[in-house]
């Protein structure tokens, strides 16, 4: 399914300054959600199998040896670990299960701890499967999916002609290869990104509109990520709130197709703010 939005809409919609044109975005924007998935949630928890200390220079990533953030340091998790935080996930009402490592990519040895671990989630939980664990072959990723893993989280976190001031050590070309890579295996692909890493609007709309993957995007973050990490890429200078405003309810309108645009919702719903309200939204803006 197409964007309901054209680039230039995307332009205009994020130039809006007045309150009541926003909450009325926001309010389109919820109506759409309600009428396509209902009051339907897939919350989805994650386990930091494998923290801290990577080589790579992405600026928004606390993973990053590069960072402030004060990351917690472990090895690679053995799988009857992996299982006792999915176990725990479900009993908390988690319905998806995410094994994230930090890296571009994994060893032979720690690839294998997430095959078996995510075996073990497979047998002994009714959790869905995910995983977002870097660069992949398609051998791999086919490795993946007899393991039981569904679901392959890699974000190209930004528009291409952006992506050089996100990361100079891991290529966009090599995130594109491994969605492709996920996609010939048969699994399902969350893509995403992250906003206010300094792009400009235009450079914005271009990432969520026009996409270099075939397929929808899962997942959108916007500034909370940065926030809490304390990283070096900056924002524009808005407000959490402010940002969450003008960009949230634009993607929901150009990413219909993924449930997982409520993100927005789950990114509220981590701070003082209700999580089904849109009043709330006008609320914040006042």
């Amino acid at each position: 399914m197409p964007s309901l939005i054209t680039f230039e809409e995307a332009l205009s919609l994020g130039e809006l300054t007045d309150h009541q044109e926003i909450g009325d975005l926001v309010e389109r924007a919820w109506a759409v959600r309600r009428e396509n998935f209902g009051d339907s949630t897939d919350m989805c928890s994650l386990v930091n199998a494998k923290s801290g200390g990577c080589a790579e220079d992405c600026g928004f990533c606390a993973q990053s040896r590069y960072a402030e953030a004060d990351t917690p340091m472990h090895a690679m998790m053995e799988p009857d670990q992996i299982l006792e935080h999915a176990k725990a996930a479900e009993a908390a009402g988690a319905h998806r299960f995410c094994m994230v490592t930090q890296g571009q990519g994994l060893s032979k040895r720690d690839f294998a701890n997430i095959v078996e671990g995510a075996k073990l989630v497979s047998e002994h939980t009714n959790l869905k499967r995910c995983a977002s664990i870097g660069h992949m072959s398609a051998e791999r990723a086919k490795s993946l999916r007899e393991a039981g893993i569904q679901r392959v989280h890699h974000n190209v976190e930004s528009a291409r002609s952006y992506y050089p001031e996100v990361s100079t050590t891991v290529r966009y070309e090599g995130r594109l290869r491994t969605i492709q890579a996920v996609k010939e295996a048969g699994l399902e692909t969350c893509v995403g990104g992250i906003l206010n890493l300094g792009e400009t609007p235009e450079q914005r709309a271009d990432r969520v509109c026009k996409p270099d993957y075939d397929g929808p995007a899962r997942s959108f973050l916007d500034p909370f990520t940065r926030k809490l990490c304390r990283t070096s890429v900056l924002d524009n200078g808005r407000t959490i709130f402010e940002s969450l405003i003008h960009n949230l309810p634009r993607a929901m309108f150009i990413f219909l197709p993924a449930l997982a645009v409520l993100m927005m919702l789950r990114i509220l719903s981590a701070s003082t703010v209700s999580l089904c309200s849109p009043a709330t939204f006008a609320q914040a803006i006042k």
